[in-house]
């Protein structure tokens, strides 16, 4: 009985050890993956940002979602636009997207 009892002492201790080691431990995990993957697909991002867009889209659709954020320890609301162009030979293109802090007007989206 008394081994068990300074087993029971024992995992009762190491628990919030544990818990708190695998918490630190998966946020770098996480920051780390996240500045990885920002590092390898940022040029093309640019890439795409600089592309030249044609001169007629007969069709172009303007949508938004507000999706909840984590900002300075803090769950905000963001407007995310979106603008999607059918070309001439029927293709769809993502003309581009935007995220604003509220969704006040989409003239800003716009230029």
């Amino acid at each position: 009985m008394d081994f068990l009892s300074e087993k029971k002492k024992h995992d009762n201790l190491s628990k919030p050890v544990i818990l708190t080691f695998a918490t630190e431990v998966s946020e770098q995990i996480v920051t780390n993956s996240v500045s990885e993957v920002t590092e390898t697909v940022i040029e093309q991002v640019v890439v795409w940002q600089n592309r030249p867009l044609d001169d007629l889209y007969p069709v172009v659709y303007l949508d938004c979602i507000v999706i909840k954020v984590h900002q300075e320890k803090r769950v905000i609301k963001k407007s995310m636009y979106l603008a999607l162009g059918i070309n001439a030979e029927g293709q769809k293109e993502l003309l581009g997207c935007g995220c604003r802090r509220r969704r006040v007007s989409n003239s800003g989206f716009l230029y």
